[in-house]
């Protein structure tokens, strides 16, 4: 009987830690949609004798650039802490591997059966409206999938190098700055 109410209190405090987490990401997105609804106002003179001054609202964050930079860190957070958590907690022995695993998953499970459910539920045709950035992401996740598979199986079997680590952040900064210049 003892192990009935302990699952039950686990189950509660479960479901309470799962409220805590929708409202945090609730408000996280709240937050970027402020950030990426922010326009400025820019003065364009136009060409010509009697030329006028108009003022045209320009968006200060691209979609592109905020889908690669808020929302990526923000729906990723909980495997971000949970990646560090697990690295801290053993800094002297072996790390923990349900860190990474659940990066990879939890990435590998956007791309592949997020996409897949998307694509079925949409009954009409949609096309591609920005080719280069859609070209770009491509790029760069498959990129990154073959650069998790060098450093995990051939550099440094069951380690990560510092040098790794950083060659994978100059990596993300790359996407960043190619999109930032493609949506220029």
């Amino acid at each position: 009987m003892g192990d009935f109410y302990l699952g039950s209190a686990l189950i509660c405090i479960l479901f309470y830690v799962f409220v805590g987490v929708n409202v945090l990401v609730e408000h996280l997105l709240d937050s970027i949609t402020v950030i990426t609804s922010a326009w400025k106002y820019v003065e364009v003179h136009e060409e010509g004798p009697g030329g006028k001054v108009i003022r045209v609202a320009d968006p200060t964050w691209s979609p592109a650039m905020a889908h690669v930079t808020l929302l990526a860190l923000g729906s990723a957070a909980p495997e971000i802490f949970l990646c560090v958590f697990s690295t801290f907690a053993n800094i002297d022995g072996v790390a923990s591997s349900i860190g990474p695993i659940s990066l990879i998953g939890s990435a590998s499970f956007n791309l592949l059966v997020v996409s897949a459910i998307s694509i079925i539920c949409v009954s009409e045709v949609k096309k591609v409206k920005r080719y280069c950035q859609f070209l770009a992401t491509i790029f760069f996740s498959t990129l990154a999938y073959l650069w998790l598979f060098v450093i995990l199986s051939v550099s440094s079997p069951g380690q990560i190098q510092l040098w790794e680590a950083v060659c994978t952040l100059l990596l993300y900064a790359c996407l960043c700055l190619t999109i930032f210049l493609i949506d220029r």
